[in-house]
């Protein structure tokens, strides 16, 4: 099907770093400062969150490099 899109749902800020286990500043340092996660996505002025999917494709390349 032509111009269909997927759900990726958004996560809060404060969901994706509690997920992650790291506080909101160090959520903002991983993509500001280290690029280990792709930044957050504008939901609406004034307010950011992150896809589902990179906060699963981060958590899995932990996975990666724990092998």
């Amino acid at each position: 099907m032509s111009g269909a899109t997927t759900h990726d749902p958004i996560v809060s800020v404060a969901a994706a770093a509690s997920e992650l286990g790291v506080s909101r500043q160090t959520l903002w340092r991983m993509h500001a400062l280290y690029k280990l996660i792709e930044p957050p996505s504008r939901v609406s002025p004034g307010r950011v969150g992150y896809r589902r999917s990179v906060i699963d494709r981060y958590k899995a390349s932990l996975g990666e490099k724990a092998s």
